[in-house]
């Protein structure tokens, strides 16, 4: 339908549609977390995959996020080595780098993070916890407002946002 639609569109990019089998990809790839390698692990309702971890096989691309920044090539080596890649299979390293903040009403107005900002962490992300350590290590306060994983945001979530910020003890906030 995009394509009848859209012509000219030349890439579409799904999240988390490796398990629906009916569609049909170019190329597929898998990501695993560094932390819980999708070979450690179950599928629901006993652990978190989708589908059972041999499904891996389909994948063009494996590429293990949220990697420590200095991991070694014996490390990697140990990885690709419990993954056990297929001959078609390319295996990439990723890890997590954060930026400033930008404004959100202005985009392109960025801030700094310090320890005289108070921090309101709105999320609705898998695993919150990287970016919540990144956070509570640059800012001298820390709030959060968790969200589940794909929430949609109500006019109610946004009030209680806006709610929570002016509470926060600074002057200087986020």
């Amino acid at each position: 339908q995009i394509m009848a639609q859209q012509p000219n569109v030349a890439v579409i990019l799904l999240d988390d549609a490796f398990q629906h089998r009916r569609v049909k990809p170019g190329l597929s790839i898998l990501l695993t977390d560094y932390h819980h390698l999708f070979t450690q692990d179950l599928p629901l309702p006993a652990g978190r995959l989708r589908e059972p971890a041999c499904g891996y096989r389909r994948a063009q691309v494996i590429v293990v996020t949220k990697c420590p920044p200095q991991l070694t090539a014996a490390q990697q080596q140990a990885i690709i080595t419990e993954i056990n890649p297929l001959p078609h299979q390319a295996i990439f390293f990723s890890y997590l780098t954060y930026g400033n903040p930008h404004h959100i009403s202005h985009p392109a107005q960025q801030t700094t993070l310090n320890r005289q900002t108070a921090v309101l962490l709105v999320c609705a992300i898998a695993n919150p916890q990287p970016l919540l350590q990144y956070v509570q290590a640059r800012a001298g306060y820390t709030e959060t407002l968790f969200f589940s994983y794909h929430h949609y945001f109500t006019p109610a979530n946004l009030e209680q946002t806006a709610q929570k910020i002016h509470q926060l003890p600074a002057t200087n906030k986020i």
